[in-house]
């Protein structure tokens, strides 16, 4: 019978107002008081790390955006999150009214579907929770130190792991009355509500388990490394159950109807239908070869991807098609206007939409989806992406891409400024190179650059200014073949933007605001009450200039004198990449997507 759960909250809200402190004479918070800012439809995407259902009603936890839900079976997703500390969701599980989550900071529970959370992770010595399973017994939590128990969520909880000889739980299962716990060094069954283990992963050659499934009296275990392994006799003997399936670092497995479908890291889905003895690649429509997590709504299946975000099939797997709108959590790390499109880099490729920014796709072509884009530029009717693993350019607005790195000793492209006739990259460990063939062949150029970790460049004319991690400011008169150091009056030296407004130089740093100067020599700090300010992007557009930051948006018009908080309407404010189209501002955020402003 199951028991009646008791749930106790105590709730006190202190609101204080203490030494309310003025603006600098220098900065202007002027926003208007209507929205400004509307977000886009996009880009969509992002890892799921779980699902969980509950009347009808989908829940997808994330390794970074939180927990989102959704009412129309996958078709359209929210967040759902609010009182959440952590964003990191392990595990989603409910039990006799409560909705509870398991992240990397703690356990919480709702007793309105999400709504409201309240921490309940109590006694626990770790916040890590990775997997929860209940039952008439209670509730069960599997952490990186052991197993814990508890019958009424008041934040008391027991360690129940004696016999466990490893502690680091990767999954528990619970199956009549019988509790299952995957470990990274094998499987351990309890048949006493966790009084006692006994480790039971004979026949299993790779010991860390990752998942446990049921398909009838058949048992299956995914591991990393070894594949799928199934036991017909409660876990006693296992044997390896492989065939058909091309990779062995299997995420996942997971029970639809008389199907099973596997979750591998590098090689995409597979399915059985005969108990794991064969397995049938299935990745139609599907970006990514990164599977990580799966739910069934009746006969349809949801799969969890890293970094792509949801797909969905009715038709057991012959065909995917994605089902992420809403999923704003990828990382915007660069937009560009090119040839009458807009293109946004991001954590997982490239994502295009027409100069509106109302609608973004990701632009798909073989080779290069899921690679992360740290700058994108236009050279001509050249489309260049400069990426974590090089630089990749498409002369078809996107829709094939070519890898172009020879020459290259180091491919972490963090920064990108083209003119007429020559591309200038800044590296990640290699520092500046150029190419003068679109390209096709790349030459150093470092002569008196002392530091190789090159976050931005800017061209303006004849010179060029490349921003370093922690190294400053470099300057160039001869198109970078010398470089002399150039960042007196800068207190910090963590470059990550540089942009030009007429005669006067603008740097944001890491921490250390915006910095002026009219010779790109010697420079002043222009948000001095604001010193702690995180610039992650500069935009110059006629007689202005847009720092996008921790903080939001900020705006000049006149030279950096004045400077105005543009952040109405935008509930993102950790703004990492910004762009003009038309009369219209574009700001990529890290975890909300693309928003943008009439200007």
């Amino acid at each position: 019978m199951t028991r009646k759960f008791s749930f106790f909250v105590a709730l006190n809200i202190i609101l204080m107002c203490t030494g309310c402190k003025k603006d600098a004479p220098n900065v202007v918070n002027n926003a208007p008081s209507g929205p400004l800012w509307t977000q886009t439809n996009g880009p969509f995407g992002g890892t799921i790390s779980c699902f969980a259902l509950s009347n009808d009603t989908l829940f997808a936890g994330t390794p970074s955006g939180g927990l989102y839900m959704s009412a129309d079976g996958g078709g359209s997703w929210k967040i759902l999150d609010s009182g959440l500390t952590n964003r990191y969701i392990q595990a989603i599980t409910f039990y006799n009214g409560l909705f509870i989550v398991g992240t990397a900071d703690g356990l919480f529970a709702s007793t309105n579907r999400g709504k409201f959370w309240i921490p309940v992770s109590g006694n626990l010595p770790t916040r890590a929770i990775r997997a929860i399973a209940t039952g008439d017994s209670g509730i069960f939590l599997g952490t990186d130190v052991g197993v814990f128990r508890t019958t009424v969520l008041n934040g008391s909880w027991k360690e129940i792991d004696s016999g466990m000889t490893n502690l680091f739980v990767n999954v528990l299962k619970q199956k009549d009355n019988i509790l299952y716990a995957g470990t990274r060094s094998g499987i351990f069954r309890s048949t006493d509500i966790g009084k006692f283990w006994t480790k039971i992963d004979t026949g299993i050659t790779s010991k860390s388990i990752n998942a446990i499934e049921f398909i009838g009296t058949t048992m299956i275990a995914a591991t990393y490394g070894g594949g799928v392994f199934v036991s017909t006799n409660n876990g006693a003997n296992w044997t390896a159950a492989n065939s058909g399936i091309t990779n062995n670092y299997v995420l996942t497995v997971h029970a639809s109807g008389t199907d099973l479908y596997a979750a591998t890291y590098g090689a995409g889905i597979f399915i059985s239908s005969d108990n794991g003895a064969s397995w049938n690649s299935i990745n139609s429509g599907i970006t990514t070869k990164y599977a990580k997590s799966f739910i069934s709504v009746g006969s349809t299946v949801l799969a969890g991807t890293y970094s792509d975000g949801i797909f969905k099939s009715t038709n057991k797997g012959v065909s995917w098609s994605q089902s992420s709108k809403g999923l704003y959590f990828n990382h915007v790390s660069s937009i560009a206007l090119v040839a009458g499109n807009l293109f946004a880099g991001t954590d997982v490729g490239v994502h295009r939409s027409s100069a509106d920014g109302n609608n973004w796709e990701q632009v798909l072509s073989t080779g290069f989806t899921e690679i992360a884009v740290r700058s994108i530029a236009a050279k001509g009717n050249l489309l260049l992406a400069g990426t974590v693993e090089g630089m990749y350019v498409s002369s078809d607005n996107g829709a094939s891409w070519n890898q172009s790195n020879t020459g290259l000793t180091s491919k972490q492209i963090n920064a990108m400024a083209v003119n007429e006739t020559n591309i200038f990259i800044g590296t990640y460990g290699g520092g500046v190179f150029t190419s003068n063939d679109n390209g096709a062949t790349w030459t150093q150029m470092n002569s008196g650059l002392t530091n190789m970790n090159v976050s931005s460049l800017l061209l303006n004319g004849n010179t060029i200014l490349a921003g370093t991690k922690g190294g400053g400011i470099f300057r160039s008169t001869d198109a970078g073949a010398n470089w002399v150091l150039s960042s007196s009056g800068i207190l910090n030296l963590n470059i990550t933007s540089i942009v030009s407004n007429g005669t006067k130089y603008f740097v944001g740093t890491e921490g250390g605001g915006i910095f002026l100067s009219s010779d790109g020599i010697t420079w002043t700090q222009q948000y001095s009450d604001v010193s702690s300010l995180y610039v992650y992007s500069m935009l110059a557009s006629g007689t202005s200039v847009y720092a996008g930051t921790n903080k939001g948006v900020f705006t000049t018009s006149d030279g950096g004198t004045t400077w105005s908080s543009l952040n109405s309407g935008l509930t993102n404010v950790s703004v990492h990449s910004l762009t003009v189209s038309g009369r219209t501002l574009f700001a990529g955020t890290n975890l909300a997507g693309i928003w943008k402003a009439p200007l």
